[in-house]
């Protein structure tokens, strides 16, 4: 899958295996994908995802679309640009409520029935996703996903760099954007002037043998 608008930047960068689990933390600003109006939820995510059904099924046990919830992913299908947020279980009331076909779930899916239906359109149109992984999801699917390449907002990647990139930056991390090797204390000024989208590929230096 890729993204509807073609990216204006192109950044590669090796970070210390340690760090991977900071830079996950980009999953929760939401990256691209495109998909035909009409896909199922749960086909989308596989692909989206790089994971099987059965992950979608038994591991993936909070799912939003447009901030509702989702409760049968098999069935509802995507019908017009929207945000996915997908989380494992989450602890405490929230999570009882919200969790998929969970003991609170019937208080919902009338709702969710009657929107589903009100937003059916003719499928075959390519339609926007952006899908945003929290907690367990992001840990399991992150890395293979960063290694392969991902797209997102650049003023999303800038905020979190401008958080996070103080830390990342103690360990030099070699860091491309545009085919350019750049300083890695220069990718926010570098950013900063650049709009769009960006595609992002991320290794650990001990897969690279730096």
């Amino acid at each position: 899958m890729t993204s509807i608008a073609e990216p204006s930047v192109e950044m590669a960068i090796i970070v210390a295996q340690s760090r991977l689990s900071l830079i996950r933390l980009v999953f929760g600003y939401g990256i691209q994908f495109e998909t035909p109006a009409g896909t199922r939820v749960s086909d989308f995510l596989q692909q989206a995802l790089c994971t099987d059904a059965g992950y979608i099924q038994n591991r993936i046990q909070t799912l939003f679309m447009d901030g509702r919830a989702v409760d049968s992913p098999e069935s509802e299908e995507i019908q017009n640009t929207c945000t996915l947020a997908v989380s494992a279980a989450m602890p405490g009331v929230f999570g009882a409520a919200f969790r998929k076909q969970g003991t609170y779930s019937g208080l919902r899916r009338h709702c969710s029935e009657i929107r589903q239906n009100k937003n059916r359109v003719k499928q075959g149109r390519i339609v926007a996703v952006t899908v945003k992984c929290f907690n367990q999801v992001a840990a399991d699917l992150g890395n293979q996903l960063l290694e392969t390449g991902v797209v997102m907002e650049i003023k999303d990647f800038l905020d979190f760099w401008t958080r996070q990139g103080s830390i990342l930056e103690k360990d030099n991390p070699e860091v491309q954007i545009n085919h350019t090797k750049i300083h890695a204390g220069d990718v926010a000024a570098t950013l900063s002037q650049k709009t769009g989208t960006m595609r992002i590929q991320i290794h650990a230096a001990d897969a690279q043998g730096r």
